[in-house]
């Protein structure tokens, strides 16, 4: 008698039952690109797919394998709801602020202090355009000061540019001048 391993997951909103033996068999073709069992991905004519590859999967993004996302990918509010109560602040790597998701986040310590823009702040002040940085608030241009708490915030920038919240980003020279040095 052989044993079937048998495993349950929630896609779809519904219970899926998998064979684990037949999903290490399973590959899904998707736009050219190869998926083993058990693999998530999102096909390129519809990105706001999630998609299971697993047993039966024939090319057709349908229920059971795929489901409608009914957020987007990367909202903070799901994926990091702890850093944004906490009001950390996203970094960004090597990724483009402006549409990556940030997967790391500086979160505040008591050395934080906002380096403060040479300019009149008022107008910044009436038109409410400040960010909030754990219990310190920035205007626009304003920057936190770089310390390095941990192995993330190390040659990091944050500034105040769209609030309301802090954008960090990896100085440039700091990314060159370590990937040299690896070399």
């Amino acid at each position: 008698m052989e044993l079937r391993m048998q495993k349950m997951i929630k896609f779809n909103d519904d219970c899926v039952s998998l064979d684990l033996k037949e999903i290490e068999k399973q590959v899904c073709n998707v736009d050219g690109e190869f998926y083993q069992g058990g693999e998530i991905f999102s096909p390129k004519s519809n990105s706001k797919l999630e998609c299971y590859c697993m047993t039966g999967y024939t090319g057709e993004n349908i229920k059971p394998f795929c489901e409608e996302l009914k957020r987007e990918t990367c909202s903070p509010l799901f994926e990091q709801a702890a850093q944004i109560r906490q009001k950390c602040a996203p970094v960004y790597y090597f990724q483009d602020p402006h549409n990556s998701c940030a997967f790391v986040y500086r979160c505040p310590v008591e050395s934080d202090i906002v380096v403060q823009k040479d300019r009149d702040t008022s107008d910044s002040k009436k038109e409410n355009k400040m960010c909030q940085y754990g219990n310190l608030t920035l205007n626009i241009g304003d920057e936190l000061n770089q310390v390095q708490t941990d192995i993330f915030s190390a040659n990091v920038k944050c500034v105040c540019e769209v609030p309301p919240i802090v954008t960090c980003q990896r100085k440039q020279e700091a990314t060159q001048l370590s990937s040299k040095e690896k070399f």
